[in-house]
């Protein structure tokens, strides 16, 4: 984790998850499922890192992100409940014919 890759290619996470979570929040949850630096969050939803981290950490306090340091980097990834919650609504945008999008395993 010395390094920050191309930001991760985040899929729509659905009306539902928006709705719930704010725009940021869900574009975060998202880059999560494939492990996300705070920077590459940052990139994929447009924000800066210091407003990335801020929505990393209220994901981690309601238990849908683990947060590991890595020297200067902090490495965001789901949680079992992160990763229920992104299913289901990812599931949910799908019936709705919101996109298509695939969910973590």
């Amino acid at each position: 984790m010395l390094h920050e890759p191309e930001a991760p290619r985040t899929r729509d996470p659905g009306r539902s998850l928006t709705n719930f979570l704010g725009r940021a929040r869900a574009i975060a949850l998202c880059a999560a499922s494939a492990g996300a630096t705070t920077g590459e969050i940052a990139r994929a939803a447009g924000i800066s890192a210091p407003a990335a981290s801020r929505h990393a950490s209220a994901l981690r306090d309601t238990g849908l992100v683990t947060s590991v340091r890595n020297g200067r980097a902090v490495l965001h990834t789901l949680t079992p409940t992160g990763a229920a919650v992104l299913r289901a609504a990812l599931r949910q945008a799908d019936g709705a014919g919101a996109g298509r999008a695939e969910a973590p395993s």
